[in-house]
């Protein structure tokens, strides 16, 4: 039963999805490719999974697990447990004032128009 309860217990310790802070990216260079790839797809309306082969270089640097869009922005999914994910997201200009009380999605302003997000399922 002990062996059990270590089991159980190692996996809620480790299956958590992480929490990103503004100092482990160049949000900058994040910022501008996003923006750059969001006014290419409106342009093209392309609103859906996108391959990582497609990605601009500064995202694809991030090593994402998923990426994709929807109609409120570009979702760059670094991390993910069960129903749980997280990473970064880059929403349309007309979103971002809406994001302030969301709690699942929460979503955390990195820097700009750049914000962790975590779903917790």
């Amino acid at each position: 039963m002990r062996f059990f309860k270590i089991i159980v217990l190692s996996v809620l310790l480790t299956g958590c999805v992480k929490d990103y802070s503004k100092n482990k990216f160049d949000l900058q260079a994040i910022e501008t490719a996003a923006a750059a790839f969001l006014a290419s797809s409106e342009a093209n309306g392309f609103i859906a999974g996108v391959q990582l082969t497609d990605l601009p270089e500064r995202l694809a640097i991030l090593n994402p697990e998923e990426v994709y869009l929807t109609d409120q922005g570009l979702y760059i999914q670094l991390d993910s447990f069960f129903v749980q994910a997280s990473g970064l997201f880059v929403p349309r200009t007309h979103l971002v004032n809406s994001l302030k009380n969301s709690t699942d999605p929460k979503y955390t302003r990195l820097s700009g128009n750049v914000f962790s997000y975590i779903i917790s399922g």
